[in-house]
Order: C-alpha cells, then structure tokens, then sequence
C-alpha cells in the first residue's frame, strides 16, 4: 500500500524506523528521491534547508537499515533526474 511520510530527524533513522514500520515483513519499499549527482535540482533548493543524497549513498543508507537487494533506477525527466529505490524488508 501507497505511503507518504514526512520527512524529520536523520535520514537512517528515519529509514530504519518509519520505513521499516510501514513496510510488512517481506515487502517491498519504493523510495523515488532527486540525487545530488543533479546540478539543476541541488541549484534550485537552499542547501540550508534540502539535503540530497548521492544514489551510492543512498544505497548504503537503505542496506544499513536491513532492507535487502537494494536497486537503484535513475532516469532523466525533462531537465532533472529522479532516481528510484527499491528494497526488500
């Protein structure tokens, strides 16, 4: 099921916490985040209030909190790029 989070606090705990707590014991978690590997959007956003990760980073995070076969897609929409995370619990 769909879930939108708002997000506080770090990144890991976050992931390991909230992630892991909506997301049923063999499910699956699909995280779409823009990487700090896009200039256009890391430009547009103040660096005093947005963080973006870089895709490695990201990857690293999702593990470290225990989700499995963590996938990286990143495609380019218009001018910016998306990419979108998958993971197994």
């Amino acid at each position: 099921m769909p879930c939108t989070l708002c997000i506080s606090g770090t990144i890991l705990s976050l992931i390991s916490g909230k992630f892991n707590r909506v997301t049923r014991p063999d499910g699956r978690l699909v995280l779409a985040f823009g990487p700090n590997e896009d200039e256009h959007a890391v430009a547009a956003f103040p660096a005093s209030v947005y963080h973006f990760y870089a895709i490695e980073e990201a990857q690293q995070l999702l593990s470290k909190a225990g989700f499995g076969r963590v996938n990286m897609a990143r495609e380019t929409i218009g001018a910016s790029d998306i990419v979108l995370a998958t993971g197994n619990r």
